[in-house]
């Protein structure tokens, strides 16, 4: 991801997935804000010539995260996978953005899960 960004001037795009009571507390987001720094921060040992011009110099070196709230599947439920709280997903979002990190919710139709085809659908 660094040498991405180092050699790219952009950050790499992250996606991740939010399950219920594993990954969605505001300890974990805060976790993904300091990893997502940190690579921003790495990016700028090096830079390019071609690497747009920020007002920090490095917003554009920080990942973009792309969270996705966990689909439910046979799979995940064999491990008891469930997805979270819209308002959990949301106050994750919400802390992401205010520290910094650019970020989106994809939110998934009800015809992408009944199709098994969601965002954030794990199958074995």
């Amino acid at each position: 991801l660094d040498y991405h960004a180092r050699t790219t001037g952009q950050g790499a795009m992250l996606e991740y997935l939010l399950i219920d009571g594993i990954n969605d507390k505001p300890d974990d987001a805060d976790a993904l804000v300091q990893f997502c720094t940190n690579r921003a921060m790495a990016s700028t040992t090096t830079t390019t010539s071609s690497s747009p011009a920020t007002a920090d110099g490095n917003a554009n070196k920080k990942p973009f995260v792309n969270l996705i709230p966990y689909n439910p599947t046979l799979a995940g439920g064999n491990f008891g996978y469930q997805t979270p709280s819209d308002e959990r997903v949301e106050a994750f979002h919400h802390r992401l953005r205010t520290n910094g990190v650019h970020s989106l919710v994809r939110w998934t139709s009800a015809s992408g899960r009944d199709a098994n085809g969601a965002c954030g659908q794990l199958a074995l």
